[in-house]
Formats: structure tokens, C-alpha cells, sequence
């Protein structure tokens, strides 16, 4: 079957959001009547913020919503040199810039929402400035113990077994050049992210994380970058989970969970929401957007009626 004769489902919801590119950073908003929420959504490793569109449109008008192309994806600038990257603390000061801004300009704290790294940045932002935000809906972050965080980078120097090694090689093959974009569609759809795809993600995808190549097209998110982020693990995400103080949901896959342990959220000075979807992987954004998107919607709503 072709990647774009897949059923389309229809959509409840009205609206397209609008590109904005400040700062050498790239980010989608989807407008919402002056004084609602305001929500940011942070993607996954090797993803972009417009790939989730499907999901993020089906919460036009429950709030402002913002989804930024992290340093190293999508249209986003920002210096990314694998060879630097020791952790995820750079995207932690991106997204507290990021947020201040908002922040400001919608003069009200702002509700932290992401897949994987994104959510784990989240974490990572809300724990330094708790100031600035107003809860957080955490999907599937990626939750490890913090001495193999830093044991990461000592396995994969000297070669020895990783506990993600398959994908980091993984990532470091990815094929950089494409001769179209219906040829990266041909190889992606049915596998991976995309191995359910009835709702246009692999389309959302191509439209905001490949770019022109020399010789055809390629991905965004540099191979040497992406597998670089499964190596540089030396952020304290246990630490940063016991500073939390504002409301968090945590919605974990019901297979292969990067949520390797629920203790640290045990800790943290708020009660801690679980909710694990049933038939899910890590890729759930893409598996159950319907069921992401309710979720999102009563917490928001929940703290609004507050």
C-alpha cells in the first residue's frame, strides 16, 4: 500500500497552525482566544514538533498551543555538535528560554507536555524554573538511574555492551539522502513510529523534518546527532523529579516503557498521576492520539477550573 493511501480518519477540530522561526528556533502555535492556557509540546529524539500535528490539532481552542523544533531538529538553527553534547541540559536552557518568553508574552505559567526527550526536558525545565510553569503531562519520558546515565558514555567509549547500543547504530545508519520525499515515504511508512499510521503522521512528518539535500533530500536531524542523544545521559532526571512541585501526569506505554523505574516520581513534593495505555509502545503519540489528546484536555481543564 502507498504511504499516502492509508484511511485518513476525520478529524474533530478546525485550524492549522502557524511557523514562526525567532532566535534560530523554529516552532509551531496554534492560536487560542486571549487569557487561554497557554501549553508547550516537546517531540521525541530524531522527530520534530509538526510531525505530532495530527495529535495537537485535535486540542485547537482548549489552549495556545506552541510545539518547538528542538536544537538539532526540524527548521531550528541552534548550534548542534554531537562532539559537545554530554547530556540534555542544552535542551533544558533552550526550553527555559523558550518558555520565559512565553511566559511573558501570555503573562500566565505555562503547561509543560512531551514524548520521550521532550518529556524529560520538561522535567528537566520545570524542576529549575518552577516559576514558570503550571504543570506538566508527561508521555512516556525516558526515566533512567542516574549513575547509568553517566556510565553511558563510559560503555560506549570503550566499546563495550550499551544498553541502547541498537539504537545508537541504528541511528548512526540512517540513510542520509533521499532522491523525493515519496522515496524517505516508501521506506518509513509501516515501520517503527510509523508502522500505525491512519491519521497522517508519516505525512506530518515529511512536511516539517526532511529538508532539500545535495542530490535529492534528507532528514533534518543529522544521524552523528540523533544517536548522540542516546550517548549523552550525564543529566540528573531523578534529581530534577524531587524538585517538582507543580501537578504531574505521567502517561506510560504498556510495552517496553522508557520509564525504567516509577521511584523517583514517588519522591517528588506534588502526587504523581500514572496512567499507562493499554496496546502501546513507546510510540504511542502515534498510536493513540485520541486517547493522548483526553488526557491532555482534563488536566488542563481540570487545573483551569481550579
Amino acid at each position: 500500500m502507498s504511504p499516502f493511501s492509508a484511511p485518513k480518519i476525520q478529524m474533530p477540530f478546525h485550524g492549522q497552525p502557524n511557523a514562526y522561526f525567532e532566535d534560530s528556533l523554529n516552532f509551531l502555535h496554534w492560536d487560542a482566544p486571549k487569557g487561554a492556557p497557554v501549553m508547550h509540546w516537546a517531540h521525541a529524539n530524531g522527530f520534530s514538533g509538526g510531525t505530532y500535528a495530527p495529535l495537537l490539532s485535535r486540542l485547537n481552542g482548549l489552549a495556545h498551543i506552541y510545539a518547538w523544533d528542538a536544537r538539532g531538529h526540524g527548521a531550528t538553527k541552534l548550534t548542534a555538535n554531537p562532539k559537545e553534547l554530554t547530556s540534555w541540559s542544552p535542551y533544558k536552557d533552550d526550553m527555559i528560554r523558550f518558555i520565559e518568553k512565553l511566559a511573558d508574552r501570555h503573562e500566565q505559567k505555562i503547561h509543560l507536555t512531551g514524548h520521550s526527550l521532550g518529556a524529560t526536558t520538561s522535567i528537566l525545565a520545570a524542576a529549575e524554573r518552577p516559576d514558570l510553569v503550571a504543570g506538566l503531562v508527561l508521555v512516556d519520558p525516558v526515566i533512567i538511574p542516574y549513575h547509568l546515565g553517566w556510565l553511558s558514555a563510559v560503555l560506549h567509549r570503550l566499546k563495550l555492551p550499551h544498553p541502547v547500543g541498537h539504537l545508537i547504530r541504528r541511528s548512526r545508519r540512517r540513510r542520509r539522502v533521499f532522491k523525493s520525499r515519496l522515496e524517505i515515504a516508501e521506506s518509513y511508512y509501516g515501520r517503527g513510529a510509523f508502522a500505525i499510521d491512519d491519521e497522517g503522521f508519516l505525512n506530518a512528518y515529511l512536511d516539517t523534518a526532511i529538508e532539500p539535500k545535495e542530490g535529492g533530500v534528507g532528514l533534518c536531524c543529522q544521524p552523528e546527532w540523533e544517536s548522540q542523544n542516546y550517548i549523552a545521559q550525564r543529566h540528573n532526571s531523578a534529581r530534577a523529579l524531587k524538585m517538582l512541585d507543580c501537578p504531574v501526569t505521567l502517561v506510560r506505554a504498556a510495552i517496553n516503557s522508557t520509564v525504567y523505574s516509577s521511584k523517583p516520581f514517588m519522591k517528588t513534593r506534588q502526587p504523581v498521576t500514572f496512567k499507562t495505555i493499554a496496546d502501546t509502545t513507546h510510540f504511542l503519540p502515534f498510536e493513540k492520539p485520541g486517547e493522548i489528546a483526553s488526557i491532555i484536555t482534563d488536566v488542563i481543564m481540570d487545573q483551569k477550573s481550579q
